[in-house]
């Protein structure tokens, strides 16, 4: 039953089969947060507060009075507090410039300080904050309550300019409002000088002026209609056609006595005015008062280390596990067993799980990429594998591991799913085992096979049919030649190149493996013989089918070592000429799903379909290891528990 979608156990594969992805990324992106952090300059902080006390003195009445302007003085204030007229005090106050210091000097200090300076309200007092950030402590400080001492002297020689201004301007206004009044004072000497006034016009415009008063009291609440409104004008009408009837010296009397009144009440008013302003002129108080001054920074509030080092933290290890799964999606190898059968539409045949060979490697770069990006993860090899890898398959082979060990257990199955007896019955021994790309295991399959139906009592005879790269002979430590390309070109017989144990005693199996291995004696092998310049050619000749043939006779089975399909057409030849069974090996998470069916399309064109897949070096973390392959991985037989503790 194929799987529906993606489970918790799936993702936590993922991250553990691409957990380097994860672990470069996360360390990748937490050193640069650590180390932009470290290599930031830090900024420290001072903050001292103000309280702003409004007076509403006799100078300020005098302002609204004379000018009125709209405008919010704590809001104003913040603005004021980090204006270049203050900052610019500020800066000589701090001793950073002096006289002589040239303008852009000057100005350049100032801007600095400025933009480092700024103050906000308190919500609801009338108490303002002055922050200021520098990279040393002290200066910080420093600087935030200066800003405070030069706003207040700012302030108390505002107030004293605005006092003295206003001052200047009441005995200006005094003395025209006194040669105002003399004047008065003259003209109404004149009438009286003159005799003929009685003084009853002065008496008809006052009684006016108190009714016009009462009708203002009455027309709040009534309207003309009302009773007592409309006999207050009859009354204003009255004394109003009675003035007319009087003389002008009357009339004129009147209003020059009129006009003294208000010069002299005028008079009186500038008189109290000028006294209070000269009280508060000589007055010394401060409107602004310090409320709490500036201590020195302990910690700098930029960079926040903390914060940084917690943020990298989570960062890091988002964007590694996020890479983990780009790069998964990026591989286009088969992520099931399911998948695998599906997609080729062939059985596999048995899961070879990853050999472990103690052989410490160089971990390249090229080895966390994705395996749709193989062709850059290998380099040119000149002269086949190199030694390491040749020591790295010597330690793979089946003969290296107990009889009841994951490896031995898997290529029994491998066995047991290729039908041994059905193939004998059908004739059909002749095993050719190859890959899709270089670098799937197919080598070390193909002798590992051979090992283990020799082991299971069958004679089999292991061909090395890779006339390119050749790598059986030497994890025996054997000659190549004399071997099959000998026997082609007919220089050599087949019974002068097969290997037999003897052979191998001699070479690098020592005499200890046969004894403690059964049937290693039914195992044979035939090396490449001479590298020719015509591999394809000469296995496509007609003597590779009497050779077959005739070892045929003499083996139970007959394994093929054969060069991958995508490279070259060796192994295509080998299969419609001579192999009775092809079994393809892949890789777990290296070769791509359209190389494998590129492959598969290629043997298909010759009428060539493999006989299955054959899972090679699996792990727990591969994803394409299904969950019951995955607890048999782990599965251990109790005696082979046993036999790890003596040793």
């Amino acid at each position: 039953m194929a799987k529906v979608g993606l489970g918790l156990s799936d993702y936590w594969l993922i991250i553990r089969k691409r957990r380097w992805v994860a672990i470069l990324c996360f360390l990748v992106v937490f050193l640069s947060v650590v180390i932009n952090t470290q290599m930031q300059t830090p900024a420290y902080q001072a903050v001292s507060s103000i309280r702003i006390i409004e007076r509403k003195s006799v100078s300020d009445m005098i302002t609204e009075m004379v000018s009125w302007t709209s405008y919010d003085l704590m809001r104003s204030l913040p603005k004021v507090l980090s204006s270049r007229a203050v900052i610019e005090k500020v800066v000589y106050e701090l001793g950073l410039v002096d006289e002589n210091t040239p303008l852009e000097k000057l100005n350049r200090i100032v801007l600095s300080i400025q933009g480092a300076v700024k103050a906000e309200n308190v919500e609801n007092t009338n108490i303002i904050k002055i922050i200021a950030e520098h990279r040393e402590p002290e200066m910080a400080a420093k600087i935030a309550n200066t800003v405070a001492k030069v706003y207040i002297k700012v302030d108390v020689e505002e107030k004293n300019e605005r006092a003295h201004n206003i001052r200047i301007f009441l005995e200006e206004q005094l003395a025209k409002s006194k040669q105002r009044l003399i004047k008065a004072e003259n003209g109404l000497m004149a009438f009286k000088e003159k005799g003929e006034i009685t003084g009853i016009a002065v008496i008809i415009q006052n009684n006016i002026a108190a009714l016009e008063r009462e009708k203002i009291k009455l027309r709040k609440i009534f309207t003309e209609k009302y009773p007592d409104v409309v006999k207050v004008n009859e009354q204003i009408e009255i004394l109003k056609e009675r003035l007319q009837t009087l003389p002008q010296s009357e009339i004129g009397y009147a209003r020059v006595t009129r006009e003294m009144e208000i010069n002299e009440r005028s008079y009186r008013q500038l008189q109290n005015k000028l006294e209070e302003a000269r009280i508060v002129e000589a007055e010394k108080v401060e409107d602004v008062k310090i409320v709490n001054p500036a201590t020195v920074p302990k910690t700098p509030i930029r960079p926040n280390k903390k914060l940084a080092t917690t943020l990298g933290l989570v960062i890091g290890l988002v964007i590694g596990i996020f890479m983990s799964f780009v790069v998964e999606t990026l591989d286009t190898s088969m992520g099931t067993i399911d998948d695998l059968e599906s997609i080729l539409k062939l059985p596999v045949l048995a899961v070879i799980p990853y050999m472990k060979t103690g052989i410490k490697k160089k971990t390249r770069w090229r080895d966390f990429l994705p395996s749709q990006l193989w062709i850059f993860k290998e380099r040119k090899e000149r002269g086949g594998k190199k030694p390491e890898a040749i020591e790295e398959m010597k330690q793979q082979l089946l003969i290296k591991y107990g009889q009841r060990s994951s490896v031995t257990e898997a290529y029994r199955i491998l066995r047991t799913n290729i039908k041994v007896e059905e193939l004998l019955k059908s004739d059909k021994r002749i095993l050719l085992v190859t890959s899709t790309v270089p670098k799937e295991g197919k080598s070390i399959t193909a002798l590992n096979l051979a090992l283990a139906l020799a082991q299971d009592g069958y004679k089999t005879l292991l061909i090395d049919c890779d006339l390119r790269k050749a790598v059986i002979h030497k994890v025996f430590r054997m000659d190549k030649k004399p071997g099959l390309t000998d026997i082609l070109l007919g220089s050599s017989k087949p019974e002068a190149s097969i290997r037999t144990l003897v052979d191998m005693m001699m070479g690098d199996i020592g005499i200890e493996a046969p004894l403690q291995v059964p049937g290693l004696d039914n195992f044979n092998l035939l090396p490449c013989g001479k590298i020719v310049t015509n591999p394809a050619e000469l296995l496509d000749s007609t003597k590779i089918d009497e050779l077959f043939s005739n070892l045929k006779t003499q083996y139970n089975f007959l394994v093929l070592d054969s060069p991958p399909v995508l490279p070259v057409p060796d192994a295509i030849i080998l299969g419609r000429k001579v192999a009775d069974r092809l079994y393809l090996v892949y890789r777990a998470g290296y070769t791509s799903k359209m190389a494998v069916l590129r492959a598969k399309q290629q043997l298909g064109i010759m009428k060539i379909m493999p006989s299955g897949i054959i899972l090679n070096s699996t792990t727990p973390e591969s994803q394409i290891v299904s969950d019951y392959y995955h607890h048999y991985y782990h599965y251990r037989y109790y005696t082979e528990k046993e036999e790890e503790k003596k040793s």
